[in-house]
């Protein structure tokens, strides 16, 4: 199990000053199929020496900003971070290669080391010129994408389960949750499974067989949110997903709106990573979130 400890981590970042863009150490990796590691705030991101090295700080830094998003070195919401430290299997960041999770030693060496991922990264996927308010319809980094989805399921989710839980499921078809019922609104209904046509008030229409209804939860607040933060806004609307902009989101879903807004509690990001982060080493609050260590049991 984890503790969120109060230490200064000079050793983590490549400067301990405010508005220095941050450099990440390359660490000794406990998956040896995955050789490029390092942490953020005491989360393991993964890759396969075929990513540059340029790409692997692109992704580390956009886990930052997800999670300090106003980069004052500590994460936003305390309460995320140690849902997710002290998950087992701890989630992590994978970028798997240039094929995706193919190579099933290396799944299974991953695995075996105590750490998961649902929302893995292929080499491709991570353009950082294409990154947040600069993704296009022809051009969008997957980075922002598969990490919220990480952090959405693995820390609110956890942490707030009333109102982030992603069921039903078959074990619960009747459980709701804030955000699931904010979804159905926007699907039109409590669809269980992918209609062959949405209603026409519907708003977000996802129609990938693949993705059940949890599945469906995770994509609709990951919309809402990078609609929010304005990563969407150069990509247009879509068939998916119809509110590309705050101003949108705002006139278009007030319950996942609310849910958003609510900055007190929940502290969901408010601006689109970049890949870009300078947090500080230290943070005014008193406390420093950006380095956790095994606590003794």
């Amino acid at each position: 199990m984890y503790s969120i400890q109060t230490i200064i981590t000079c050793s983590i970042l490549a400067t301990g000053l405010a508005g220095t863009k941050v450099t990440w150490p390359m660490k000794t990796s406990p998956v040896s199929h995955y050789s490029k590691y390092t942490t953020v705030f005491g989360l393991s991101v993964f890759a396969n020496a075929s990513l540059t090295n340029l790409q692997f700080q692109h992704v580390a830094s956009v886990l930052a900003e997800w999670l300090d998003n106003d980069e004052d070195g500590c994460v936003d919401n305390p309460l995320v971070l140690t849902k997710m430290l002290n998950s087992n299997p701890q989630p992590a960041v994978l970028v798997t290669g240039p094929h995706g999770p193919k190579v099933p030693k290396a799944k299974m060496a991953f695995n075996d080391a105590g750490y998961a991922c649902s929302a893995p990264l292929n080499n491709a996927e991570i353009l950082p010129n294409c990154a947040g308010p600069k993704a296009t319809t022809k051009c969008a980094d997957a980075s922002l994408e598969e990490i919220i989805h990480i952090i959405s399921t693995e820390g609110y989710a956890a942490a707030w389960p009333a109102t982030f839980s992603e069921g039903p499921n078959a074990l619960h078809p009747k459980a709701s949750s804030t955000l699931t019922k904010a979804m159905d609104k926007a699907r039109g209904g409590k669809l269980l499974t992918i209609p062959s046509v949405y209603p026409s008030s519907a708003w977000y229409k996802y129609y990938d067989t693949s993705c059940e209804y949890e599945c469906q939860a995770t994509e609709y607040i990951y919309w809402g949110i990078t609609a929010w933060v304005g990563a969407l806004a150069g990509r247009g609307g879509d068939n998916e997903w119809k509110l590309n902009t705050r101003a949108k989101l705002v006139a278009g879903d007030a319950r996942l709106t609310a849910i958003i807004k609510n900055r007190s509690l929940y502290k969901l990001p408010n601006i689109s990573p970049t890949g870009s982060y300078s947090g500080a080493a230290t943070c005014k609050r008193g406390k420093n979130y950006s380095y956790v260590k095994p606590a003794l049991d």
